[in-house]
């Protein structure tokens, strides 16, 4: 009879090993054989390996993360006419698993999804971006 190798559980220090953990194996996948550029923000990748403090979307957390008080705290508003609106929200990670919660830009938005590293390819659409956050840099 064939045996299934057990498979070990990942041991993870803290959230910020487990960002990492999973940015990593994000890369991985994204690469491509031939050299091509892919649209993935890199600077996260790059922040990890360095050990500073890292901005992810509050989607990456795991769910345990997102379902605290906290989280929950910045993520959901209820407006004075009891309609429950859902902010989108910036996770700043620290290495030593603290994090702090801010509401996401528009560009960290498109970040999210690739879009601004074609920006120096299409000055007008760098344009365009850069005037919708000014304050970014």
């Amino acid at each position: 009879m064939a045996r299934i190798a057990a498979v070990v559980a990942a041991q993870y220090s803290g959230l910020y090993e487990w960002l990492r953990e999973r940015e990593e194996a994000r890369v991985v996948r994204w690469a491509r054989n031939d050299g091509t550029p892919f649209p993935y923000p890199k600077h996260r990748t790059e922040a990890f390996r360095a050990g500073e403090p890292v901005q992810v979307p509050g989607w990456m957390l795991p769910r345990q993360v997102r379902q605290s008080a906290e989280y929950l705290k910045h993520h959901r508003r209820v407006s004075s006419s009891g309609v429950t609106v859902w902010i989108a929200q910036t996770a700043t990670v620290f290495p030593d698993n603290r994090v702090v919660y801010r509401p996401r830009t528009a560009r960290e938005l498109l970040d999210d999804h690739g879009m601004l590293n074609g920006e120096d390819a299409h000055p007008e659409w760098g344009r365009y971006l850069r005037s919708l956050t000014p304050s970014d840099g």
